[in-house]
């Protein structure tokens, strides 16, 4: 049965969609065959091909790229069209970067990633596919939170809306079951609070929001809440929350909150290994200061929530890691090592 021609725009279009980019071009032949092979339109010409494409790049807006030459013929001259591709919004490059970040991301269950990264690879000629093993995705083994996506489209349509949201929140249990917190009447304890921002850190989702209970910011790993739904009361005034008065520098604190514990910042100077001076910078950021002690030292000074400092320098100690200054902080990381050492004793 020969092919509908009144589709035929619609098959050259996704004929470039599924097997040309800007490193893959098609010419008039490779897609006369695919025209033939996949929708069986047969005795298409070149000319027919052209003009199909011009509606289309009319209607879409330049969509499809190709290669023009000048050539004589009969006395005149002519245009000829060869190399034809897909333009794309991503390419190669930035697909993989995308397809990357989700597998780094350790909330998002496995089932789920193979279906995120399923829908880019869409974005991408066929060709793209054959990379799909490159990077694997290390799973846990635990059952991960499927309503993660649900969560954040509610979450978000409760920030937008400027109304509260409520869950529960659930943890692992000895037996590596998800198990929801409890309340002081042993029932499933409903959290309600005002959502402020999403964050993404060190490949987890986490939820800066306000308690009905206090004033206080709390923060909250999305991929711990289920059952989350908008309620229909208006969020607290952020002038009502203590440190938000004048907004919310989310970078700020990210970078002074590095293990997104909450409590007081404060400026830390610190010693350390001179080799390990690129990551304590990846860690801490641009506003780190940094001078040499020695050959062998460096000393950082960074305002730094005062945790999650004390728990960066004991994960990092064998950098050579010594707080100068605060000796509260110092006194703290002695207190917490020596309790360690006493562990093996």
């Amino acid at each position: 049965m020969v092919g509908d021609k009144k589709i035929l725009n619609l098959q050259i279009l996704n004929i470039l969609k599924e097997h040309s980019d800007s490193k893959n071009r098609l010419t008039q032949s490779d897609i006369k065959e695919y025209l033939e092979k996949e929708y069986d339109q047969v005795g298409i010409d070149g000319r027919t091909i052209n003009a199909n494409i011009d509606i289309l790049n009319e209607f879409l807006k330049d969509v499809i790229e190709y290669r023009t030459e000048k050539m004589k013929s009969k006395g005149s001259t002519i245009e000829k069209r060869y190399d034809y591709y897909l333009i794309r919004d991503f390419d190669e490059s930035e697909l993989r970067l995308v397809i990357d970040s989700i597998l780094s991301s350790k909330s998002i269950p496995e089932n789920q990633c193979e279906q995120l990264i399923e829908k880019l690879r869409k974005e991408a000629s066929l060709s793209f596919k054959y990379k799909k093993d490159m990077v694997k995705k290390y799973t846990s083994g635990l059952k991960a939170n499927e309503e993660i996506f649900m969560s954040i489209e509610v979450i978000g349509d409760a920030i937008e809306e400027k109304k509260k949201v409520k869950f529960k929140y659930y943890d692992y249990n000895i037996n590596k079951e998800w198990v929801a917190r409890k309340d002081k009447d042993g029932k499933d304890k409903i959290y309600k609070l005002t959502p402020l921002r999403m964050v993404v850190n060190n490949g987890r989702y986490y939820l800066f929001g306000v308690p009905d209970i206090y004033d206080e910011l709390s923060i909250y790993r999305i991929d711990k809440i289920k059952s989350a739904k908008v309620v229909d009361e208006p969020g607290k005034s952020k002038d009502k929350i203590k440190g938000l008065k004048e907004g919310m520098d989310l970078g700020k604190h990210i970078a002074e909150h590095i293990f997104m514990n909450l409590g007081p910042s404060e400026t830390i100077i610190f010693e350390f290994n001179s080799w390990w001076i690129s990551s304590v910078i990846d860690w801490f950021g641009k506003d780190i200061m940094l001078k040499k002690k020695d050959d062998n030292t460096c000393i950082g000074s960074v305002k730094v929530n005062v945790k999650s400092f004390e728990n960066w320098a004991m994960l990092c100690s064998y950098t050579g890691v010594k707080v100068t200054s605060p000796k509260s902080v110092a006194d703290d990381i002695k207190k917490r090592a020596k309790e360690i050492s006493n562990l093996y004793k």
